[in-house]
């Protein structure tokens, strides 16, 4: 299942080099482009906002315990993910 990410920031590489960008923008790049979650580099993907009136929003691919922006922190201090995106 994937986990919803509620900054409305993420990272994507550019000419080598990973640069913040913001929601809006990451909804205009094509869905195969790799972004990632600035805090943990765990592959996220974004999302426009529902149908169902779900804001627009960033999710990661994989649950991460030890991001802050993941349902699923455990309290125990910001860590990376197990599978980041480099």
């Amino acid at each position: 299942m994937a986990e919803v990410f509620l900054p409305y920031q993420c990272e994507v590489k550019i000419r080598g080099e990973w640069i913040k960008i913001g929601l809006e923008q990451a909804l205009r790049l094509d869905k195969d482009r790799i972004k990632r979650c600035p805090h943990c580099h765990g592959r996220v993907r974004a999302h426009a906002t529902g149908k169902n009136g779900a804001a627009a929003h960033f999710e990661h691919d994989e649950a991460n315990p030890g991001c802050m922006y993941s349902h699923k922190y455990d309290g125990n201090g910001q860590r990376m993910h197990r599978k980041p995106v480099e």
